[in-house]
């Protein structure tokens, strides 16, 4: 695998930052593997296929990276990984194959669990903290907790009003996870918690952001807030991951538990104390997106309720009827790129199925490269997600919202229009706009619908 670590690139503020409503959806780390097999040659460290198979079976589905099999050894799993080429085996022992277990922290509750967002609580970051890539909008970010059950809204702000930092992750949602709250303590981001909103002549268009299988919400904090520094609204909302880590994998159940938080989530925009919180919204304009299992959620969702106007993918896959049908709204595929080839080369057939979708891929990068988790690797400690983040770093968390905030602002601008590949990663040393080069088909008519 090539290295970043001597890519430079700058950020090109190009044209005007749409105001508008988008719905982020997180995540999923169990749909699509870190390393992928290329000319069946199996080219993914065996602790990357390892870890994303802990994630649930249902990963197999999608990935083309060498098959796994796990045997239960005390609180560990061992995972068994063969090269397809010569059939050789090696071992790695990793992490839990059940809800992940770390040590207590003092005063916190054993379980977090659903409530309505209380007020948000001020914290001061310690002494070595590692500050996320800052927001590069004009405007100043704050948070607040929204109404909504779970969920924090990020949005534009003016400067120097709110009343202090926010924590990034709630430890109690962190332990569930298998991460160590002592080392997500040290993260910091820029957001300001109640600050003023910042005044707007017209409303703004929304994010509503949930995490991936079995995450935190909190992975996607710098592309909440660098979306918010543009003009966007962004709801954030964290389902329930000691659950999720109860199942050995997502079920029907579990997905229209998602859908149904989905659209709750969508009527919420309509409440008077939302608009009175961050100011007036805009409801024709919204999109969702986000993270791997979040994205196959937000694929489906796009697809059935009419209130959502474009939706983006990071890394994630198509699932049930997105696999049926082609996207009726504009679609943004964004892929990581791993030695050539991307986890999930259906994503290229779906793409050449539809003039909806414009794709564009992060080099260099695995799964949780375009997360927040590619710029705090060394804070991620022996957790799942450590295995899936590769040598692009901070990079890959920055390149990911600069195309986002493209993509959206092509969609929702003053001139909306389609914006092509080129136009998305121009400039980015660390993006291509043909991720999935000799994995798209060679011919694939198109089947967008009249």
């Amino acid at each position: 695998m090539g290295h970043a670590a001597d890519v430079h690139f700058t950020r090109v503020t190009d044209g005007l930052r749409a105001m508008g409503v988008i719905v982020l959806t997180g995540f999923l780390l169990a749909a699509v593997t870190a390393g992928c097999a290329s000319n069946g040659r199996f080219t993914a460290a065996a602790a990357n296929s390892g870890a994303a198979a802990a994630l649930g079976p249902e990963f197999a589905a999608t990935t083309t990276a060498a098959p796994v099999s796990f045997t239960a050894v005390s609180s560990t799993a061992v995972a068994t990984v063969t090269d397809q080429t010569d059939g050789t085996s090696t071992e790695e022992t990793e992490f839990g194959t059940g809800a992940p277990t770390s040590r207590p922290i003092a005063g916190m509750a054993p379980s977090p669990t659903t409530s309505a967002s209380p007020s948000l609580a001020a914290w001061s970051p310690p002494l070595h903290a590692i500050a996320l890539p800052a927001p590069d909008g004009p405007s100043a970010v704050g948070i607040a907790a929204s109404g909504f059950p779970d969920t924090v809204v990020f949005y534009p702000a003016l400067a120097a009003t709110g009343r202090g930092r926010h924590r990034y992750v709630d430890p109690a949602w962190a332990q569930a996870a298998g991460l160590d709250p002592a080392l997500m303590e040290r993260v910091t981001s820029a957001a300001q918690i109640d600050a003023t909103p910042a005044p707007t002549e017209t409303p703004r268009p929304v994010v509503l952001l949930s995490p991936g299988w079995r995450s935190v919400v909190a992975f996607s904090t710098s592309l909440a807030e660098d979306l918010a520094s543009h003009g966007y609204v962004v709801l954030a909302t964290q389902t329930d991951v000691r659950a999720e880590w109860s199942h050995p994998a997502s079920t029907s159940t579990d997905r229209s538990k998602r859908s149904s938080t989905l659209t709750r989530l969508l009527d919420f925009l309509q409440s008077p104390s939302l608009a009175k919180l961050v100011g007036s919204i805009d409801l024709r304009r919204i999109a969702v997106g986000g993270h791997s299992y979040a994205a196959s959620i937000a694929f489906d969702a796009s697809l059935s309720d009419p209130r959502i106007e474009a939706m983006f993918d990071l890394d994630g896959s198509a699932r049930d009827e997105a696999n049926r049908r082609p996207p009726t709204k504009p679609t943004l595929v964004l892929v990581t790129v791993n030695n050539g080839a991307v986890a999930d080369p259906l994503l290229g057939t779906l793409a050449a199925r539809s003039t909806r979708i414009v794709a564009a891929g992060i080099l260099d990068a695995l799964h949780l490269d375009v997360t927040d988790a590619a710029s705090i690797p060394s804070l991620l400690g022996t957790s799942v997600f450590s295995t899936l983040v590769g040598t692009v770093g901070s990079t890959g968390t920055t390149v990911t919202s600069t195309i986002v905030i493209r993509f959206l602002d092509a969609v929702f601008g003053t001139h909306p229009h389609h914006p092509s590949s080129g136009e998305l990663v121009d400039g980015l040393q660390s993006a291509t706009a043909d991720p999935f080069g000799s994995q798209r088909p060679a011919t694939s008519p198109s089947t967008d619908p009249p």
